[in-house]
């Protein structure tokens, strides 16, 4: 399917240099997708250390994020680990949403469990979100029920609200059905 070089960490570190020299956009945004597709365990280490020496902090926060939700996808915990050991702040939350919803990818009763056991406050909002929003495409249902079993917080009734939406985009039947099952 692609001919292009192979997947090497040189070939995909020039190449998030390459997207990140241009970013903004949809097409960017689709580039670094595809870039993160590339990243396995044999070129984890060479693109996390590009990663982690990138000057600008958007930038680094940016490539984080795709590299943890990539590699929670084949090690949740080592990933969760690195995200949890980065410094307390924004750029910590987002690294250890993006692991979540890698791992949620592949295993989302792991992922759901362990963002719930999170103390309340903003981080476990956020991971509760990251996971609802891994699992609305692959299993609406469960997404509703990890957003139902969630402690109330203020963004609940958006966080329906984009939960419906996409579910409706796919199965506007379904959707409709289960939030006639809501209670008001």
């Amino acid at each position: 399917e692609d001919s292009g070089p192979p997947a090497t960490s040189e070939n995909i570190v020039a190449a998030l240099k390459n997207a990140l020299s241009r970013v903004g956009g949809r097409r960017t945004f689709v580039e670094f997708g595809k870039l993160s597709e590339l990243i396995n365990q044999d070129n984890l280490a060479e693109v996390l250390a590009f990663a982690e020496g990138l000057p600008k902090a958007q930038d680094k926060n940016t490539v984080l994020s795709l590299l943890l939700g990539r590699w929670a996808e084949f090690d949740p915990k080592a990933a969760l680990n690195y995200a949890q050991n980065l410094p307390q702040g924004n750029a910590r939350n987002r690294a250890i949403t993006s692991a979540l919803a890698g791992w949620a990818e592949h295993d989302a009763s792991g992922a759901s469990a362990w963002a719930i056991q999170l103390p309340p406050g903003q981080l476990r909002d956020q991971a509760t979100q990251s996971v609802v929003f891994a699992l609305v495409d692959k299993d609406p249902q469960a997404a509703l029920a990890l957003l139902q079993s969630s402690p109330p917080r203020p963004d609940q009734y958006g966080m329906y609200a984009s939960l419906f939406g996409r579910w409706a985009a796919q199965n506007p039947t379904a959707a409709i059905e289960a939030a006639s099952q809501l209670p008001l």
